[in-house]
C-alpha cells in the first residue's frame, strides 16, 4: 500500500524473499520485490511495524509502535489465505455470514467467532476449508439480538489471521 515503511529484512535462508514492515503491518515479496503480499498472520489489524528481524530459528520478529513484539514463522513458499470479502445479513431467524477468499493454500479451517459486545469473542462454528473460495454459514439467533462477527483463518502450520468485524442486528 501507499504508506510509509520503516524496516526491510532479507530472508536469511532464501535471499529472494524480502520482508517490509510499515504503517499497515508486514508484507512479503517472494521474488526480490517484484510482487508483494500481506503477511500479517497473527498481527492485529493495521499495526505499525517499526523494526523487523529474522531469527536463526526460522522466525520473523516484528517490533511495533505501542502494540509490543510479534513473532511468527518465516515465509514458507505458500502464501497465507487472503480474505477477499466478509459480510453478513440478518434474515428472518438467522444471521447469514458469507466470505470469499483467495490464495487458499494450506488452510486447515475457518472459525467463525461472535460477540455481543465486540470485545470478547467465542467460536460459533468451525468450517473446514474446501478450496472453493466461497463460504457461508447461518447462525440461528433470536429477534432483537445484535452480534459482532469475525472470521479466524487457521492454516495447517498453526498460523492464523482475523478478518474485519461485521455487526448484525435483528
Amino acid at each position: 500500500p501507499d504508506v510509509p515503511f520503516n524496516a526491510v529484512v532479507f530472508d536469511p535462508v532464501n535471499p529472494k524473499v524480502i520482508y517490509a514492515g510499515g504503517d499497515l503491518g508486514v508484507y512479503v515479496s517472494p521474488d526480490r520485490g517484484n510482487t508483494w503480499y500481506d503477511f500479517n498472520n497473527g498481527f492485529w489489524d493495521a499495526v505499525q511495524i517499526m523494526d523487523l528481524q529474522a531469527s536463526g530459528g526460522s522466525q520473523l520478529i516484528a517490533a511495533t509502535h505501542g502494540k509490543g513484539i510479534f513473532k511468527g514463522a518465516l515465509f514458507s513458499g505458500a502464501l497465507p489465505v487472503t480474505i477477499v470479502s466478509f459480510a453478513g445479513q440478518a434474515l428472518s431467524n438467522s444471521n447469514r455470514l458469507e466470505w470469499k477468499v483467495g490464495h487458499e493454500i494450506d488452510v486447515l479451517q475457518y472459525e467463525l467467532e461472535k460477540s455481543d459486545d465486540g470485545l470478547h469473542f467465542q467460536r460459533a462454528a468451525t468450517i473446514k476449508a474446501n478450496n472453493s473460495g466461497n463460504y457461508s454459514f447461518d447462525d440461528v439467533v433470536a429477534n432483537g439480538t445484535a452480534y459482532y462477527y469475525r472470521l479466524k483463518t487457521l492454516d495447517n502450520d498453526g498460523s492464523y489471521k482475523y478478518s474485519d468485524i461485521v455487526y448484525l442486528r435483528k
